[in-house]
């Protein structure tokens, strides 16, 4: 790898930090029900993904199946998620979304799509679709890697 596309690198790295601060920065993001971003993140999973095991939502996350679980239990108390057993394995739960969890994270999505056009405003229309493409190459090659891990993934709501 040469210098320079070393150094670029490092750039986009600290680029996508101060995006992702900016994005979900509490303060500024008016978050639904008092969620936190990992209960919103984990809603809009199952979403995507449909009903998923706690050690599907872990690999996922990168995060223990201990961490997993409190943030399943926590949204399951409030309602959002629900739990059954497997049509395949009656010792594992697959975690669903309720009604309430679907509306909710339908104001989660709406919350982070007016804070995502603020943020975007200053790009012109070309500026935005050439962003979208080159954002899209990058998820194209990261999805083909957690595909590996995650052998259920569905890439229903971003399409290339």
């Amino acid at each position: 790898m040469s210098k320079e596309r070393d150094l670029t690198i490092h750039q986009v790295s600290a680029s996508f930090r101060e995006i992702r601060k900016h994005l979900f920065n509490h303060k500024k993001l008016s978050i639904p029900h008092s969620l936190t971003l990992s209960q919103g993140f984990v809603l809009g999973f199952i979403e995507n993904q449909g009903p998923a095991s706690v050690g599907e939502i872990a690999v996922a996350f990168s995060v223990t199946s201990s961490a997993a679980t409190q943030i399943i239990d926590t949204l399951v108390k409030r309602g959002f998620l629900g739990k059954k057993e497997s049509t395949d394995d009656r010792r594992i739960l697959q975690i669903t979304l309720t009604k309430k969890g679907k509306n909710v994270i339908k104001e989660f999505k709406t919350a982070q799509v007016d804070k995502l056009k603020d943020v975007l405003e200053p790009l012109s229309d070309n500026d935005l679709k050439q962003y979208l493409k080159l954002s899209r190459k990058v998820l194209d090659c990261l999805y083909n890697k957690e595909h590996k891990k995650i052998k259920k993934y569905k890439h229903k709501n971003i399409k290339i």
